[in-house]
């Protein structure tokens, strides 16, 4: 199979189940010779043996060979909107307090961050190695790195053998010789070690997960990280309800035929029940391991359309 770069093209496929006209929009996921792996979804369909594949930033930018094609059907995909709508039809928001888009979409934000660390999604990467020890991951990785985010989880060198050889966490090192603070001079090392020009070594990390309002995620469109996102997500939406009722005056309360003393003791149960859903489905316990982060401590993400202030259990002086 071919990767054509410029007209974002897969052709040349030979597959048990042939492409055809009613694949357009689904999922397409591939691995390159390179032992890059990227996503998209079909947008036209040309023949059994070929496809044109949306513009997404998951396509590799140079043509090459594909060594590996699976093609998902996403009769079950959701896009933002989806989770917007689910995390409101979560909350039954009677008395209507957080009815701005803003409160959910910063949420949202904020529940898809902690879910890449509590159950991250990753790529490989092959690189090509150059005679030295020392590689600059800024340049080695290219748009995969995202400086304190992304790890490494294993490498293997050199690519080839079978069995795979997959270096001991000894064998490798991430180096940072002090001379930037974003992250651009961090080289990654082996101690020992010496990949030639024809040799590559291949290195899986874990990704930074986006949910863009507008285009394309880059993590499986599922329906198990669809309930994830929502459940964390709206159990952060309730906390921040209990919140607003804790915080409503007497005379307000007086005025208002709901009755906002229950609805905060209300709003904290459904944010622990949410919560527990999500400790279950992605560590399969009710609350989450030791050593991991609670999801209620996390800061409030740098985020256009977020106008929360400090949070009701951990206000910006504990932080």
């Amino acid at each position: 199979m071919i990767w054509t770069a410029s007209n974002k093209t897969i052709s040349g496929a030979i597959l048990a189940v042939p492409f055809a006209a009613d694949d357009v929009g689904k999922g397409v996921t591939f691995r390159m010779s390179a032992g890059t792996t990227h996503w998209s979804r079909v947008l036209t369909y040309l023949s059994p043996s070929s496809v044109i594949l949306r513009d997404h930033t998951s396509l590799p930018t140079s043509s090459g060979t594909i060594v590996e094609l699976i093609l998902l059907d996403l009769g079950e995909t959701h896009n933002y909107q989806d989770y917007l709508d689910e995390i409101a039809s979560r909350l039954q928001d009677t008395a209507n307090k957080l009815h701005e888009v803003p409160d959910r979409q910063n949420a949202l934000a904020r529940a898809v961050y902690k879910y890449s660390r509590d159950k991250p999604q990753f790529v490989n990467a092959r690189v090509a190695g150059n005679g030295t020890q020392e590689y600059l991951l800024s340049s080695a990785l290219g748009g995969l790195w995202v400086y304190g985010y992304t790890f490494i989880e294993e490498i293997e060198y050199p690519v080839g053998n079978r069995p795979r050889t997959i270096l001991a966490r000894d064998e490798w090192e991430e180096v940072d010789d002090g001379t930037a603070q974003d992250g651009s001079n961090r080289l990654l090392s082996f101690p020992g070690l010496t990949p030639t020009s024809s040799q590559y070594f291949k290195v899986k990390l874990g990704i930074q997960m986006n949910l863009p309002e507008i285009g394309e995620q880059n993590f499986p469109n599922t329906e198990e990280n669809f309930t994830n996102i929502t459940a964390l997500a709206a159990s952060m939406c309730c906390r921040r309800m209990a919140a607003f009722y804790a915080n409503t005056s007497e005379s307000s309360m007086s005025a208002d035929v709901v009755n906002y003393g229950g609805q905060t003791g209300k709003y904290l149960q459904m944010a622990a029940q949410f919560l527990e859903e999500y400790n279950m489905n992605v560590f399969g316990q009710p609350d989450a391991p030791s050593g991991v982060r609670p999801a209620f401590v996390d800061v409030d993400l740098d985020f256009p359309a977020s106008d929360e202030g400090d949070y009701l259990f951990h206000s910006r002086g504990t932080r």
